[in-house]
This record gives C-alpha cells, structure tokens and sequence, in this order.
C-alpha cells in the first residue's frame, strides 16, 4: 500500500534524508538509492509517494515516486514539444523562406534569359536589316557599274561606226614654194634643168628655164639689159 508524504530534510554528503507524514509523528527514513532518478537531489517540501517496508526492524521508504519532479517532467517534456514544433516551425519557415528565394531567383534567371533571348533577337533583327541594307547597296554599287560598262561599249561601238561609215579621205601634200623669191624658185626647180651650153632664148622651153640658166649658167646672152628679167622680147611668153 503506497502513503504519501513530503520530504522534510536531506543530507546531500550521505544521501538520506526523512519524509513527513500526515497524521503521524514519526520521519520516515529514506535513502537516495531508493528514487527513480538519483540524479536530481531531493528538494525540502517535494512530495513523494511511497511504499512503507521494514528493513531489519526499521521503517523506511521504498519504491519511492517523485510526485513533484514527475509534474516537472511532464511540464519538461510539453516545453521540449513546444521547442520542438517551434523549431519545426522554424524549419518548415526557413525552408519555405528557401523556397521563396529559390523560386525569385529561378524567375528572375527566367526574366534575364527572357531578355537576353529578347535582346540577342533584336540583336539578330538588326544585324539582319544592316545585312540586307548593305547588300541592297552593294547590288545598286554593281548595277551602276554594269550600266557604266554599257554605255561605254555602246559609245566605242557608236564611234566605230561612226569612223566606218565616213569616206576615206586621201592628203596630198602640196609642195610650196619657201619664199616667192625667184632664186628659191630656181633653186627648186633645179633638179629639172642643167647647165648643157645653151645660152640664146631661142634654145629655151619657157621663160623659167631661161631665168634658170641666167642665174647659174655661165656665157648666156639672155638677159641684155641685166635686169635680171631674161628674153624680155621673146612673144612666146
């Protein structure tokens, strides 16, 4: 049969101490070696319940229950609870805190990779209208080109034509005299005559030749009057 009571004193350095029990007198003598949990010293006023035995003609308290520290343990173990779920909640807060800045990042990685694409798009857009510019003003540079070559082969062609169609033209070249000195006449015409013994205007063929032969033969009789003027009377010329 268990009885109840409470602790009234307890030697640490001997490990025991006595309980009080209501309605009777007497201590109960107990030991430290008969609690559950040695660990925890008794404390003065702690109730205990326990079973009274007789040990070598001696009263003393056996199979003892810390009524008080059970109390404790139980507000212990609900406190620990509660640290528990607050630190489960702590956790599961964290991890959805994780969460939360995982899934920012991914959507701000999905936003910059958004942009890039939109701007490497843009980029590839206007690369392809300069390409397309430049290529339309290469093709314009090559057509004026082309068109400058046909119509430098339809000139030279028109030219050509031109030349072959007009009649060709023969130059003669037209001895003249130097000076009209009749000298440089005679020194012309000098190839023609020789000097060959004739002196008389009746032996000359015009009056040319007879000038001739009174500026560079000698011994002629053409010019009497020495005027340098030959055959003056002679009617053929």
């Amino acid at each position: 049969m268990f009885a109840e009571g409470v602790v009234k004193s307890y030697n640490t350095e001997r490990g025991f101490g006595f309980i009080a029990i209501d309605g009777n007198k007497k201590d109960l003598f107990f030991h430290i070696t008969d609690f559950p949990n040695k660990s925890i010293d008794p404390k003065i006023g702690e109730k205990l319940k326990f079973r009274i035995v007789d040990e070598q003609g001696k009263l003393k308290a056996d199979n003892i229950v810390r009524l008080d520290v059970k109390i404790e343990s139980v507000d212990h173990f609900d406190s620990a609870n509660r640290r528990r779920n607050d630190y489960s909640q702590h956790q599961n807060s964290l991890s959805l805190n994780t969460q939360n800045r995982n899934s920012d990042h991914r959507s701000s990685q999905n936003r910059n990779a958004n942009n890039r694409h939109s701007q490497n798009r843009h980029s590839r857009r206007r690369h392809s209208d300069n390409t397309q510019s430049s290529g339309g003003f290469g093709v314009t540079i090559v057509g004026l080109i082309v068109i400058v070559g046909l119509v430098y082969m339809i000139y030279g062609k028109y030219q050509r034509a031109q030349l072959a169609n007009q009649p060709a033209v023969q130059i003669q070249q037209v001895a003249t005299p130097a000076n009209s000195n009749p000298s440089s006449s005679s020194n012309s015409s000098s190839g023609h005559y020789t000097c060959d013994g004739r002196v008389h205007c009746s032996q000359m063929n015009s009056r040319e030749e007879a000038r001739w032969f009174v500026r560079n033969c000698p011994g002629t009789k053409m010019d009497g009057n020495h005027d340098g003027e030959p055959c003056e009377r002679d009617s053929r010329w």
